[in-house]
């Protein structure tokens, strides 16, 4: 009852991820992205991106980015910003092979827990 448990079959005939640290604009790759809006406003809301990689990105966002909205992150403002972290789990995996164009893959899958 503490823990908020997200699973996901990510189906892809290419599985593409380039960035290898936490805490970028993972969105650049192809992502799973989670929201939480608990008071559904459409405002201070967290957002949690992983790539195939299981690199993370997790940010605040006072409103969306199309409203002039901005980031609250750990990116953005080093140990002062907004996180996630503590606590947090997560976890993929790839049924295939990733950044390679030869190889038609089935899926890749995740695992948070939030």
């Amino acid at each position: 009852e503490q823990w908020l448990y997200i699973g996901a079959q990510l189906n892809e005939p290419q599985i593409w991820a380039n960035l290898t640290e936490d805490e970028t604009v993972i969105f650049h790759d192809n992502d799973f992205e989670i929201f939480v809006d608990a008071d559904a406003s459409n405002h201070y809301y967290k957002e949690y991106e992983m790539n195939a990689l299981n690199k993370t990105w997790n940010l605040c966002l006072n409103k969306p980015y199309s409203d002039g909205g901005h980031e609250n992150s750990t990116r953005r403002f080093g140990k002062r910003g907004w996180s996630m972290i503590p606590p947090l789990r997560c976890g993929t995996f790839i049924q295939g092979a990733i950044n390679n164009p030869t190889q038609r893959n089935l899926y890749w899958s995740v695992e948070v827990q939030l």
